[in-house]
């Protein structure tokens, strides 16, 4: 991972903070995952097509409301502070079941590769300023029994 000019809290704040947006996407916890997006966060995905947070937020709550599994990491490949944000280079690799019907949960894959700009905010930390993901795929993983939650 490359570095550059980092204040000392750095990487180790960030980390802190993609820890808390997985826990509260896997609590199913709208509220607390929103916390974590600027209230005008600029979402770009691969296919260059742009999100405003209400739509954003929209396509989770639907996500969570169906949530049976998920897990998900972060690898960053660089991070540098530009005016005061941060800014990393990495990749998500997600893991994630969503019920359909009653007994069953339909798996999937994800891969996310990006740049995200994190600015600075209240005691909480961080929170992400923009998306520019310029790599995603999803990928079916098969259709299962649903697990308990």
């Amino acid at each position: 991972m490359k570095t550059t000019g980092l204040p000392a809290d750095l990487p180790a704040s960030l980390d802190a903070i993609h820890i808390k947006v997985r826990e509260a996407f896997a609590r199913r916890d709208l509220p607390a995952y929103a916390r974590y997006f600027d209230s005008e966060v600029d979402y770009r995905d691969a296919k260059g097509r742009r999100l405003t947070r209400d739509e954003l937020l929209s396509s989770v709550s639907r996500q969570l409301e169906r949530l049976t599994a998920f897990t998900s990491s972060f690898t960053r490949e660089s991070l540098a502070v530009v005016d005061g944000d941060a800014v990393e280079v990495g990749s998500q690799h997600a893991t994630i079941a969503l019920r359909i019907l009653l007994l069953l949960e339909l798996r999937w894959t994800v891969r996310r590769h990006g740049t995200f700009t994190w600015r600075r905010d209240r005691a909480d930390g961080w929170v992400l300023r923009r998306v520019d993901l310029d790599d995603e795929e999803m990928r079916r993983a098969g259709v299962g029994l649903r697990r308990a939650w």
